[in-house]
């Protein structure tokens, strides 16, 4: 019976262990795609000045909408 005590709570440290593992992969994720899309659309206002605000906002509108595809107007 201790051993079988002993066996849950390691097994219950590893869960915790593997749990707050991937929430931490995740938010590094996270805070990495939210550092390339702000590179991303600072390079874009950067190398076309001479684009109006209204289409810089239209592409801040569809990357935002789908982040998986860079569409460029």
């Amino acid at each position: 019976m201790i051993f079988l005590k002993h066996y849950f709570s390691f097994l219950l440290k590893d869960v915790y262990i593997l749990f707050f593992g991937f929430l931490s992969l995740l938010l590094l994720w996270q805070l990495l795609l939210f550092i390339d899309l702000n590179f991303l659309e600072f390079n874009w206002i950067r190398c076309n000045p001479s684009k109006s605000s209204y289409t810089i906002n239209l592409y801040k509108m569809q990357f935002l909408d789908s982040p998986h595809k860079l569409i460029l107007q």
